[in-house]
């Protein structure tokens, strides 16, 4: 888990132009997707020894990370995997001390995490939202 903390910060780190606006606008959109941009080269990215990180995209209010699992996605439990994953991810955005991280929280981001099996198939989807990470 050290790992991902460490994925999600790098990637952060490659936003470092954010302006700290609360709402959601054409210039929140446009930091978003410029982290997207920046951390799509660095891709892809092993993340744990079962886990790649092998794509980036964004919405305007989100950056959406897609993974891939060394596993068919029918051999996970894909409640227990989903109710495992959620509170750490948002533990990890909640707690970062990167000022990207705390900048993308104050543009109220929702860090979006798309899971596929290595047959292609989506396990699940797990969104890290505003309340999720709010303290």
């Amino acid at each position: 888990m050290k790992k991902l903390i460490l994925v999600l910060a790098a990637v952060f780190f490659c936003c470092t132009t954010i302006s700290a606006k609360p709402k959601v606008d054409s210039a929140a959109e446009a930091t978003i997707r410029q982290c997207a941009k920046l951390t799509q080269p660095l891709l892809p990215m092993e993340v744990d020894e079962v886990t790649f990180l092998w794509g980036i995209s964004n919405t305007e209010d989100s950056l959406i990370y897609y993974y891939a699992i060394k596993y068919n996605s029918d051999d996970i439990d894909v409640e227990a995997f989903a109710a495992a994953m959620k509170p750490i991810l948002a533990t990890s955005v909640r707690t970062s001390e990167d000022e990207t991280i705390k900048n993308l929280k104050n543009l109220k981001t929702t860090f979006e995490h798309r899971y596929y099996g290595n047959d292609g198939q989506l396990i699940c989807d797990v969104k890290i939202t505003p309340e999720d990470y709010s303290e």
